[in-house]
């Protein structure tokens, strides 16, 4: 894998690109590869997806392996799984504009390495849009894993597309642009332009495990937990957010791991209640606990006015307020650590890969203590910077 990123590289040194933006694309790469990392390595706990490799196993085995899961997969079956595997906990970075079409990302990252020409680059985004799948949130609504396989759909998608394509099977024109006009319902969609811009630089991180929706609601539970000695003498509590969060995360009672994490009231009872929101606050006996339970009913909604959202072209943020014992007490968080502009620490991103990989780097290398991680890091990005020979790539 690093053979081929040093490839691409070494193809930027004579790219206009070749600069402090690539610099700094390369190192949200490397940030965003760590995180993937630990959420593959969390969320291969589960049954589900553990049964998903066991699946994907009988039918396409390969080289590809997993600690702790028997046997290998092919590549595409591989990178199916641990899609899924990565989105699973909901704890992984993202990038706002690209939801619904991660596999546009796929291919532009084949295809670059492969040194395709934009004629086959389009190629391969067209017969990406042609396939892409309408309804994400439906499963959603209802509880169901199912859209969880998405990103690993989407995954499989970008390889074959870029394949397809480089084999040279001819793409339809327009189907992005019919995509956006029946799935997106927008009437004049502009035409497909590739255009030399590092969308990483605007993704976010998570501190917490759920839709970035809830993030901020979650934020503000947990300043307010620290003055409330006892979660029973709760009797009130609002939330003011931004309509969109509502629109997407106002399940209510959830049962289901997915609903919850897409659930504004769940995450404030549940950081309220255990003072974190990870993947154990998804498990049953986590969902059923009266305490949660409570609270979480408690909840109510506002939606804040237009007006009072914070200027911005990806306004968010959140008020909340709580009564206990008679006293109102607020909290207001208009950014959390990991949002565009506002990057997290270096110890924060350490501090999640630990906590998700459960104290071990054994995603990273069989066997490997967690004392091993930043010195494996090191020794990587180290190789990088020799392969291609710049100065300015940041270690820490």
């Amino acid at each position: 894998m690093i053979e081929l990123v040093a490839s691409a590289l070494k193809s930027l040194q004579h790219d206009p690109l070749y600069n402090k933006p690539l610099l700094a694309a390369l190192n949200a790469a490397r940030w965003q590869w760590h995180d993937s990392v630990c959420c593959a390595s969390s969320g291969f706990q589960s049954p589900e997806v553990r049964a998903l490799w066991a699946q994907h196993r009988e039918y396409a085995p390969g080289d590809f392996s997993v600690p702790g899961l028997a046997g290998g997969l092919n590549v595409s079956a591989a990178a199916f799984v641990n899609a899924v595997a990565i989105c699973r906990d909901e704890a992984c970075e993202g990038l706002a504009i690209a939801h619904g079409r991660p596999g546009v990302a796929i291919i532009a990252a084949l295809a670059y390495l492969q040194g395709f020409e934009q004629s086959k680059i389009v190629d391969a985004l067209e017969i990406c849009a042609s396939q892409l799948p309408a309804s994400l949130y439906l499963p959603v609504s209802q509880g169901s894993l199912s859209r969880n396989t998405y990103l690993g759909h989407s995954a499989w998608l970008g390889l074959m597309a870029t394949i397809s394509a480089a084999a040279g099977i001819g793409a339809p024109r327009g189907a992005a642009q019919s995509y956006a006009q029946m799935i997106l319902q927008r009437q004049d969609p502009a035409a497909i332009a590739i255009h030399a811009t590092w969308l990483i630089g605007q993704s976010y991180w998570k501190p917490y495990a759920c839709v970035r929706h809830v993030q901020y609601g979650a934020s503000a539970a947990l300043t307010l937990r620290q003055q409330i000695v006892d979660p029973d003498s709760i009797d009130a509590i609002r939330l003011h957010v931004y309509p969109e969060a509502i629109a997407y995360c106002g399940n209510r009672a959830p049962r289901q791991l997915i609903s919850a994490q897409f659930s504004l009231s769940h995450g404030i009872a549940a950081m309220l209640r255990f003072g974190a929101l990870g993947p154990y606050q998804y498990r049953h006996e986590a969902l059923a606990d009266p305490v949660v339970q409570r609270l979480e009913a408690m909840v109510q909604l506002i939606a804040r006015p237009v007006t009072e959202h914070p200027p911005g072209p990806l306004a968010r943020g959140a008020d909340l307020e709580i009564r206990c014992d008679g006293q109102w007490l607020r909290a207001s968080v208009q950014g959390i650590d990991g949002d565009p502009g506002q990057p997290a620490s270096v110890a924060q991103r350490v501090e999640k890969f630990m906590k998700y990989c459960n104290g071990d780097a054994a995603m990273l290398r069989p066997g490997g203590s967690s004392a091993q991680f930043t010195s494996f890091v090191q020794a990587e990005i180290g190789r990088w910077a020799e392969a291609v020979k710049f100065s300015g790539a940041r270690v820490d």
